[in-house]
């Protein structure tokens, strides 16, 4: 008797919820470092120095993350890393100095192995012809993260103290962790680890499978320039998002509530055409024809974020934040949808893992580099003007270097 085929929605839903909860929890030092570090003594901008310990963390657990897969199954290892971050959460709220570095490093290591892992699942389940929705809808989960802690977290220090709110916090992803269990009666047979845990022709310790990863993707010319994609996008992305709010707020002399709403448009905007980008990339069956497409419209937002004046109607600011929800903010799906056409789906989870980790060292890297153009230039809108012409370039070389139909199997 055969197996009714899996409700793909239904895997969508509980990614997409299990997404928007381990974002809230990864993103909430950016309300609740201030606030922990002062009852530890230590300067606020320590903060930054932690966040990326925890990237650090993430991009060594993403590069694990194909082992993971492999010995737990897509569904268990995203289960997996959500409990460690909850864990990790319960751990900080201890108050313990000694926890609170045990707790960054366990944070990074639950984070990288849930969206590799969750690709793995999706492209398993997923059409072919519905690739890029399915992951675009997921990776929303995102953007919809971030503004559900940026509400709920300063509501939750209203009431209690931070230890409380990470407390809240680790309950809520546990649970939606332990929820995820539900799926298994829809994907059986995609959820279950395999009954080998190494895949043929591939050793089992820890540092081969840390650099394997990598060096498959290098070897792969199309992966190869996928990934110098990814890094590039999330090196511009990251710097041209982390400063919105002091540029508005120090720069442009917008109030910080006036900022935090301009970039909540952003955020919003962005979770609601990541979607639609997903349905386009499907329609057109060209993932690097729209990202190279958002490439360009990023430049155009961050061209024209450069010229804004404090005399600016906050209206006509609004719709520039709806732009570069819409460009800059809104292609992460795309990548992850075009990694499940070119791979194997048994590949699927370790070839993300080394797409996310590089993706993380450009978040990283970028804040850096723009705050030293900052520091040279002495004006926001100058970073911003470069990071539209490094842009501009790199969407046009996308969408117009891309692989023809054959050129998949000639790689």
């Amino acid at each position: 008797m055969s197996r009714p085929a899996p409700h793909v929605g239904f895997v969508i839903g509980g990614l997409l919820v299990l997404q928007i909860a381990t974002t809230m929890a990864l993103n909430a030092p950016t309300v609740l470092g201030p606030v922990m570090l002062a009852d530890f003594g230590l300067a606020p901008r320590l903060l930054g120095f932690f966040v990326a310990a925890l990237l650090c963390g993430a991009m060594v657990s993403s590069l694990l993350a194909g082992l993971v897969v492999r010995r737990l199954g897509p569904l268990r290892a995203s289960q997996a890393g959500a409990l460690l971050m909850a864990f990790a959460m319960l751990c900080a709220a201890s108050g313990s100095p000694a926890l609170l570095l045990i707790a960054i490093v366990l944070m990074g290591l639950g984070v990288g192995p849930i969206t590799p892992s969750s690709s793995q699942l999706l492209a398993q389940v997923t059409p072919a012809h519905r690739m890029g929705l399915a992951f675009s809808v997921r990776q929303a989960g995102l953007p919809v993260g971030i503004a559900v802690m940026g509400v709920l977290v300063p509501a939750l220090l209203l009431v209690m103290n931070w230890q409380g709110a990470l407390v809240v916090l680790a309950a809520i992803v546990g649970t939606l962790a332990l929820a995820l269990h539900a799926l298994r009666r829809a994907v059986p047979a995609a959820a279950a680890a395999p009954k080998s845990s190494a895949m043929p022709g591939q050793g089992n310790s820890v540092l081969s499978s840390l650099l394997r990863p990598i060096t498959d993707v290098w070897r792969q010319a199309r992966l190869r320039r996928l990934v110098c994609y990814i890094f590039s996008f999330g090196f511009i992305r990251s710097a041209g998002t982390v400063y919105i709010v002091s540029y508005l707020a120090l720069e442009l002399h917008f109030s910080l509530v006036a900022a935090g709403s301009l970039f909540a448009v952003m955020q919003v905007s962005s979770a609601v055409t990541r979607i639609g980008w997903g349905w386009l990339t499907d329609r057109l069956g060209d993932p690097y024809l729209v990202w190279g497409g958002l490439g360009v419209g990023s430049a155009v937002f961050m061209a024209l974020f450069a010229m804004v004046g404090p005399d600016w109607p906050v209206g006509l600011v609004a719709a520039l934040m709806v732009l570069g929800g819409a460009t800059l903010a809104g292609w992460n799906g795309i990548p992850f949808a075009a990694v499940a056409q070119e791979v194997p789906h048994s590949a699927v989870g370790s070839t993300t893992g080394a797409m996310q980790s590089v993706g993380f060292l450009g978040a990283l890297v970028g804040p850096p580099a723009f705050a030293l153009v900052i520091s040279l230039s002495g004006m926001y809108s100058r970073g911003y003007l470069l990071l539209a012409l490094l842009v501009l370039v790199l969407g046009l070389v996308v969408a117009i270097g891309r692989a023809g139909p054959g050129a998949r199997d000639a790689a």
